[in-house]
């Protein structure tokens, strides 16, 4: 049943079919170009692909940032809490992470010592803003989140969100561009002669394009991934 399912799109669900553990995969996709405690086992391909990818990054941005080793205590703010913001801001806080500063399309939530993010979650998903979250200060202006004091930011919403107008209020260690865009290309020149790192969108989202690439050749091939791998092991044998 899941091999003629239809090719015109990918990142379906399990039931059409999609890739295993898709609504996860997010939290991968952001800031692992520190060096992050992840001792889970199992990745899925999709996962795999995305730390091989942002892994080759993590040894030159610590040496340009000076942040090493854990991120524990490490500060980081983040643009958007749906799908990549928020299991990106869980997994950073699950591990140690200080995150400070959340931001929405209203407005945005900070705290200095680290924002309780499964909380914040559950008062945004019954509330529809941060407005009225104890614990946190409610910044009016949603762009403001953009420009805290803080060791990582990680725009994840929409592009074009850092600019000439407030690139120099920017005042990051890193940036990882979990959205497409959100740095426009002057305000990427300038960060980048500021010494500020700036993990690019393309790398970031690497894992996720290349594992649609091979759910869109499946349901070209009307193949099962594990045929997949059968019938290329066989034109390769015939080969040599």
């Amino acid at each position: 049943p899941d091999t003629n399912h239809r090719e015109d799109y990918t990142i379906k669900t399990l039931s059409v079919p999609g890739t295993e553990f898709r609504n996860f995969t997010s939290r991968f996709k952001v800031g692992l170009g520190l060096k992050l405690p992840a001792k889970a086992k199992g990745f899925t391909i999709r996962e795999s692909f995305e730390l091989f990818a942002i892994e080759t990054a993590r040894n030159q941005v610590q040496k340009s940032t000076g942040l090493r080793g854990s991120i524990k205590d490490v500060s980081f703010v983040i643009q958007g809490f749906g799908k990549v913001g928020y299991w990106a801001a869980k997994f950073f806080d699950d591990n140690g992470a200080r995150v400070i500063g959340i931001g929405e399309k209203d407005c945005g939530a900070y705290n200095v010592k680290g924002l309780k993010i499964d909380e914040l979650y559950d008062y945004y998903k019954n509330n529809g803003s941060f407005r009225g979250f104890p614990n946190a200060e409610i910044l009016e202006d949603p762009l403001e989140i953009l420009e805290l004091k803080c060791d990582v930011l990680i725009p994840a919403a929409l592009e074009r969100q850092i600019g000439l107008k407030n690139v120099n209020q920017i005042k990051a260690k890193i940036i990882g561009e979990a959205a497409n865009g959100p740095v426009t290309p002057g305000a990427n020149d300038i960060l980048l002669s500021k010494g500020i790192c700036i993990i690019p969108d393309l790398l970031l989202n690497a894992g996720g394009v290349t594992v649609s690439y091979f759910e869109w050749l499946k349901n070209l091939s009307h193949m099962r991934f594990g045929r997949m791998t059968k019938k290329w092991d066989e034109l390769g044998k015939t080969k040599l």
